[in-house]
This record gives structure tokens, sequence and C-alpha cells, in this order.
């Protein structure tokens, strides 16, 4: 049938799984869309035709080889189901549709699209092997190993504090000691502590000092970085004693952790971990550090929790250690001189993060690839259309493999050394093909430029250090090692996915507003506005030069870059000339959040054309603006644009700047509906459901921030709610019933667990962090315990437990589970009447104390009694008004 000369239609934006022709996905039956295009009035599809091939040649209803539906009646041009053939391997499919107008009037054939499909199971990846290099390489970066420390010391303090529970304990120097004997027939090699404490300590070993940190008072979270210190020298034969001198600088949370470990010269080794074997005392008894051990005011320690409890939850102790490069591979091949390359795809996976080289040129313009997972759940991996990047005769593939969060400086989670695996799957015009993987014989060096890169500090370049031509054919190897394939127990055992979200791109350069030199002799560089990504700078001076860029949000009174807020994270970068012309310095495996950056030793006079700022982020289709006649208002849009948009890294963070870079549950719950109307992230936050469910407890727990770095399985409501609420975002934004079906499970396994903390008077009071950041009178009021500032937990819970009730009665429907929704709606019913008679004050119209969100939620979630709604609403605007003088009182 030819296309009707009536026809008003046509299509573009052919879609599949949210994607313009991906390559390489993982989906049983892929989903379609397209969109109508026509200048006429109420025009609609009424019917729809879609075809599918392995060739473009094919796409006509008489030859398609995978699928012809034929004329389908109907408007369903979104998330369409393919439900033909598979091609064989990992093929490319190539489809396009047509549809009929409101008129019955068929219109022309869509432009062509495609995907192809990527490595779905092990024997997908036929030989890939993960390779690394020799875990020898880390010897001279390691010093003092943290992994011991990590997984065996607890925090402890003396009798004053709750075992399990830190608590506001008052200030002031506790004492410590461990006493332990050296085996006998044993000889040391070596021996060292690591420790650290909240505030601070002085660490004595046989009665001499061996190390101190009291910079508590410059840096809040000093003791998120244990210190490593040497004790070969000191150690003895025999009886040995470690000593602390441990200060809560203020009233708050107070502990102690550290681990002794000796290792002796057959190979074994000794730990003495913080535990409850340790001594303490409040008050400094008399020859305290020394081996005379007294007993006398001396009593016993209670161990507070394990590395990573709460408020402990992110440290530096990763066994990576200071210095970790980044890991460069290289290997060559040459295609059959007799054959013509017709298709090529690169499958590979880097773990933390990678990029891909093809004969001298970076492959795609993705950054830090690949999105971020628990990997001991899922792991993902990218797929690239090499075709046009090979060379007749011989080629030459290279990766670049920098540590991102697995190989992770932080205690939330630090899964291993970095590793890669690829696949480069070359067809021919005969059907033939060839596959080249990653495997021992490729070479491996960690001598490259990036001498140290991480996430939260920066990254340290040394140009001197380049070696040009790496990734180039006929580069000399003899300085480089082999390649070393990792057993399965030193990898991460996450399932191998594709990754079917946007990457990260670099979308947008800025121009510095200003350029200041200071009298400190450095350059305080203003982008103008926050943004999130890196600097790239251009500089000529001598060989070894080394610039420091420094980045930080704002600017103190003074001029100086203002840093608290980053916390422990340092947010500089490194650059170390090589001497010659003109260089150009572009950081690779890290992103910082800022607006002002401090050069320091920059040589000669740094203007504006010298540095610009690469705006990086997920790169997510803008599908909406806001404008207003207001410009105050216009900026505030802008402004949650940026702050959005700069917070989208493979999952939605809290913030881009500080030691935290987290995909709080609670933050996006309610946010993420906004967001849709800017930005299409529904592939985004499929995925980050998806970490979600990764990071599910067999009891039905989840994790307070996924994926779970910090493990907070707090099992309260409003955070993990997002698990149940998200999905109807999908569902009502894009109409996505795909993520409800495939999440209801572990919904329903949460919500399950939930229920069990339901109190006798049928509400729920898990409630971890109340109305967070509530907007006090002063700022001092912030964290306010004064119960007629706080919200009751119960309020909080319970309304969120009821609307995610509600949520699951709906989804319950919607998928045709209809005793289930029985029991949810019973549930529901229960819970608003127990609701109403426990917290609502018929004579002040409001609930409980009255507090802004006291009425807030009770509201939206629709939980007011029958004809009170208008006077609830009324008693919420006075108290607007009046006591917050027009202002917003939520958190």
């Amino acid at each position: 049938m030819a296309a009707s000369a009536n026809a008003t239609v046509s299509l573009d934006d052919l879609r599949c799984e949210f994607m313009v022709d991906p390559v390489g996905i993982n989906a049983d039956s892929p989903r379609l869309s397209w969109k109508l295009k026509s200048n006429a009035q109420n025009e609609k599809q009424t019917a729809f035709e879609v075809l599918a091939a392995s060739n473009e040649a094919l796409l006509t209803p008489e030859k398609a080889d995978l699928y012809s539906s034929g004329k389908i009646e109907g408007d369903w041009s979104h998330l369409f189901p393919y439900v033909g053939k598979r091609p064989g391997g990992l093929e490319k499919v190539f489809w396009k549709v047509r549809v009929w107008d409101k008129n019955g009037e068929v219109s022309e054939w869509s432009p062509t699209a495609s995907w192809s499909y990527g490595p779905d199971s092990e024997a997908d990846w036929k030989n890939a092997q993960w390779i690394s290099m020799d875990t020898e390489y880390l010897s001279g970066q390691k010093g003092f190993s943290r992994k011991g420390f990590a997984e065996k010391a607890q925090w402890i303090w003396t009798e004053e504090g709750v075992e399990g529970k830190a608590q506001n304990l008052p200030a002031g120097v506790r004492y410590f000691r461990k006493a332990f004997t050296l085996p006998s027939d044993k000889k040391v090699k070596s021996a060292f502590v690591v420790i650290t404490a909240d505030d601070a300590y002085d660490c004595y070993f046989n009665g001499k000092l061996v190390g101190k940190n009291h910079d508590w008072k410059s840096n809040t979270y000093a003791w998120r970085e244990p210190g490593g210190y040497d004790l070969t020298k000191v150690i003895t034969d025999g009886e040995n004693i470690i000593s602390v001198a441990a200060e809560n600088g203020r009233d708050g949370y107070a502990a102690l952790a550290a681990i002794v470990e000796v290792i002796f010269e057959d190979g074994t080794s000794l730990q003495i971990p913080t535990d409850n074997t340790w001594q303490s005392c409040k008050d400094k008894p008399e020859g305290w550090g020394s081996l005379q051990l007294t007993q006398e005011g001396w009593g016993n320690t209670v161990v507070e929790g394990k590395i990573g409890t709460s408020p402990w939850t992110d440290m530096k102790v990763g066994d990576n250690l200071p210095n970790l490069p980044a890991l460069m591979f290289r290997k060559e091949f040459s295609l059959d001189p007799n054959k013509k390359v017709v298709s090529a795809v690169a499958h590979i996976t880097g773990l933390g993060l990678f990029e891909l080289y093809l004969n001298g040129d970076k492959v795609g313009d993705h950054v830090l690839d690949h999105a971020v997972t628990d990997y001991m759940k899922t792991i993902l991996y990218q797929s690239f259309d090499i075709t046009d990047d090979l060379m007749n005769g011989k080629n030459a593939v290279g990766v670049l493999l920098g540590n991102g969060r697995y190989t992770n400086p932080r205690v939330g989670k630090h899964y291993g050394q970095p590793v890669t695996r690829a696949l480069l799957r070359i067809q021919y015009d005969d059907g033939s093909i060839q596959e080249v993987v990653t495997d021992e014989s490729w070479n491996a060096t960690e001598k490259g430029p990036i001498r140290y890169n991480n996430e939260f500090d920066g990254e340290t370049y040394d140009a001197r250090m380049e070696l040009p031509g790496w990734n180039r054919v006929g580069y000399d190897v003899s300085n480089w090692e082999k390649a070393v394939k990792l057993d399965s127990d030193k990898i991460a055992p996450g399932k191998v996915q594709a990754q079917m979200m946007p990457p990260i791109r670099v979308t947008a350069v800025l121009t510095p507003k200003s350029v200041t030199r200071t009298d400190r002799g450095t350059y305080i560089v203003d982008m103008g506005q926050n943004m999130v990504g890196w600097c790239k700078l251009k500089v000529k001076g001598s060989a070894g030069t080394e610039i420091k860029l420094v980045h930080a949000e704002t600017l103190k009174p003074d001029g100086t870059l203002y840093m608290d807020n980053l916390r422990s994270a340092k947010a500089t970068d490194r650059y170390i000339l090589k001497g010659g012309t003109t260089e150009v310095y572009e950081p690779r495996f890290i992103y910082h959040g800022f607006r002002f950056v401090e050069v320091y030793n920059y040589p000669g006079t740094l203007t504006v054309g010298d540095i610009t700022g690469c705006v990086v982020h997920d790169d997510l289709d803008q599908i909406g603006t806001f404008e207003t006649s207001n410009a105050m208002v216009n900026h505030i849009a802008h402004n949650i644009f940026w702050g959005t948009r700069g917070n989208y890294r493979s999952m939605p963070t809290d913030c881009p700047q500080r030691d935290e870079r987290l995909g709080w549950l609670g933050d996006r719950a309610a946010e993420c509906r906004g967001e849709g109307l800017l930005f299409n992230i529904a592939p985004l936050y499929a995925k980050w459901l998806r970490d979600m469910a990764d990071s599910q407890e067999e009891d039905g727990s989840v994790s307070d921030v996924s994926p779970n770095y910090w493990a907070l399985y707090n099992d309260d409501v409003t955070w993990p709610s997002a698990t149940v609420i998200i999905p109807e975002m999908l569902y009502d934004l894009y109409g996505d019933a795909g993520v409800v079906a495939e999440h209801y499970p572990s919904m329903k396994k949460w919500m399950d667990l939930m229920q069990t903390y339901v109190t006798e008077d049928g509400v729920i009071e898990k409630d971890t962090y109340g109305d967070w950041c509530c907007p006090p009178e002063s700022p001092e009021l912030i964290h306010s315990k004064d119960p007629l500032r706080q919200t009751a937990k119960g309020v909080l819970a319970t309304t969120y437990f009821y609307g995610n009730l509600r949520l699951m009665e709906k989804y319950a429907k919607l998928l045709n589970k209809n005793d289930d929704a029985k029991v949810w709606a019973q549930r529901a019913d229960a819970m608003k009447e127990a609701f109403i008679k426990k917290y609502y004050n018929a004579e002040k119209k409001c609930f409980d104390n009255g507090s802004q969100t006291s009425s807030v939620l009770p509201l939206f979630f629709d939980m007011v009694p029958a004809g009170e709604k208008e006077a609830v609403f009324n008693q919420l605007i006075d108290k607007i008004m009046v006591h917050t003088k027009g202002h917003i009182g939520t958190g």
C-alpha cells in the first residue's frame, strides 16, 4: 500500500527503550516509540504498522525477515513491545513504522532506525577475560594497608558510651590501652598502626609518641582520614602496649578506632583491633602509656559499632591508598585483507571508569564511563560502533582505566583493584565474525601520566610521563608488562549488563567571568556561576613546574576559597609540565562542583583565554523550559535547572562537590515529577530503581542511599518510600508500566517489612531524619530538639506510608493483582482512621503540634477528616503568613 497523497501525518524521533539507535542493549522485547508530526488540528494516529529486518534493504512488507506487524488498529505510539525475531548473535535490527491518520489515510514510512543487542550472558562474552595488572604494581603505592582496619576495627569509647549506639558524650580527653605479647617463635618483619578518633588523638607505642591528629578545629571531619604509622622500630619481642589519648573536642559523638598489624617473616600476621578487650580511663593515670600495667582507674570499653556505622559513614580506608595511578592497556590485531568490514562493535566495561581508544583516537564522546552501581550486584558495560575507526591491516586498541567508585578510598564501598573486560566484534561482508577480546596477550602499564585519580579529591597528571603513541600501531611495549587475568574471587560478582541510559558528556564550555591575581601570588578564577565538571587549562612553562587547581563554590569575605562545605573532599587537580610548547590539560576521571578555582604556581600571567570550565552531566534530553515576566523568578528557575542537571551522575545525587555525592532516596521522591517536566529522566530513573532493588536486603530492608555506598539500613519510612513513589512518576509521565511490573515484588517486600512496625494504635513511627532541615528562625535552631519545632515521627511516617499503601493498591490493580489490591486498600483505610484518631485536633483544626508539615502532608495524602479540608488549609495559611511571615516553614 502506497502512502496516501491526502495523509497529513509524518513521523520522526524513532526510539528504542527511550534511546535513539542504541548500540548494545539487553531487552527481551525492546520497546519502540515514535512521534507524529502534522500541521492539521486534532490529528491523531488510528492504526500503525512496524517492520524490522536484519538488513535495511529488506525493510518492505514483503521482505522484512524479522518482523512485519501488518496493520494494527490503535493509537499505540509509545513503548510498543517488539515481538519479532531476534537476529543471530549480537546483530543489528533495522526498523521503521508508518501510521494511519484520523481519516484513515496512511503516511509515508518513517526514516529507518535501528538497535543492536549486546552481551547478555557469559557465553556472549566469548573468551573475553577480566584483566588488570599484577597486584605487585600496588606495592610501591600502598603504604600501610587499611584493609584490616576497615574489616576488623571497631569504634570504642569509655563506659560513658552505649553499646551499639553513638551518644552525645561530654567533651574531654579519655585514655585507652591494649597490651599484647608477640609469639616467641616468630620474627617481626614489619609493624604499623592505623588509627583515627572523633575528634583527636595522640598515639603512643611502648611509651613513645608515634602519631597524632588534632586537625578537628580546622576540619570537622578529620576523623575520616585514618593515620598510618610505622611501628617496626619501636615494637619489641615479648610484651608490647599501645596507648591512646583520644579527645572529644566538644559535646557530641566520640569514638576511637584503630588496629595494630604485625607482619612476621614467615608471612603470617597478627592483628590487634579496637574492641571490648581494650581498657579505658576517664582521668589520666600515672604512667598510663608505659608497660607498667597497673589496673587502678582502668575500666572496660564499650563498642559503639563497626567501621561504617552511622554517624561515621564516610571514611578514607580503601586499600588502594593515596597514589593509585590510572592503568593503561593495549593490543594490536589485524583485519582479514581479503574481506570487507560491514560492521564492528566494541562492548567494554572498566571498573571503575574507562576510556577506549582505537588507532590513537578516543572512541565516542562519552566521559566518566560507565554508570555507577553496586558492583556486587550489577556491572554495566558500554557499546560503541567502531566500524569507521578501523583501518585496513593492523589496528591498535587501548584502554585507559581510572579508579571511580570501584577502587574507592572511602569505607562506604571498596570493591578491589581496577579491572577491564572488552569484546570487539567485527563482521565481514561474507557473514564471518572476528573477535578481539581482553586476555593475557594484552600489555599493561601503570607508568602513564595520570598518577592519581579520585572522584572526590582530584587528579594528578605528570605530563613528563606521557607515552606518545601508546594506543597506535607499532608502539614499543618492551617496558610494559603482560596483563594479568583476574580470577573471579578478585572481582565484584555483579551481573554484567548493558548501560541502557544516556552517557555522561561535556555539554557546554564556560568562559570565566574574571581572573584575579591575589596578593598570595595565586589566581582566583570566577566561572560566573556554579557548575559541575572540570577546568581545561592552557599553559607554557618549564618542565617539572607543578600547577595546582583548587575548586570551591564560594569565597570567604577575605577573598579566599570557602572549603568547609566540602568536608574532607580536597577537590584539587595537579598538573606537572613537560616543558617546551604550549600544553593543554583536561582531567579525565574526576569531577568537581564549583564556581571558583584558585590556581597556584601558574607560569606567566593567567588570563580568561587560558582556562575554561567544562560542564559535565548525564546527557539527558531537555524537553521543557520555564520562563516568566519576572527576572528574579527566572533567575531562580535558572539556578534550579543548573543545580538539578549538575547532579545527574548516572544517579540523581544530593551534591556534586563534597565527600558524599550519593543517591539519597528522600531527596528525589517528590522532586522527580518536576524534573520530568524539564528532562527526559525516564532511563535515568529506571536505572536508579534497579540500584534500589540491588540494595534491598533479604528481609526487604532498603538503604536510604542507592547505590548503597553508605549502607544506611534504618528501616525508616520516608526516604525508602522513593522505591514506591518513583514508579508512579514514570508511569504517569512516560506511560511506563514496565517499571511497575518489574519492581512490584521488591516494593511489596519492603512494604510487608514496614507493616511489621505498625503500632497497636494503627500508626507507624519509623522515621530517621525528621522534617529534614526545616527552616528555623535563626541558624542555630536548624536541628532543634524542641518538640514544638519538630514534626512528630508518627505524622511523617504514617502519612507517607498511607500514601504508599494507596500507590500499591493502584499498582496491584494495574497488574491485575486484585487480591493484593484489596489488602492494600484495607490497610490504607485502617491507617487513615487510626491517624485521624491519634493526631487530629478538631478544635484547632490541625494535626499534632500544628507544624506546617503536619498540615501539608495530610492535605496532600487526603488524610483529613471529611468536611475539614478547608479549615485545615486555612489554619496552614495562617501559620505561614503569621508564624513564618509569609515564608514556607517545612523541611
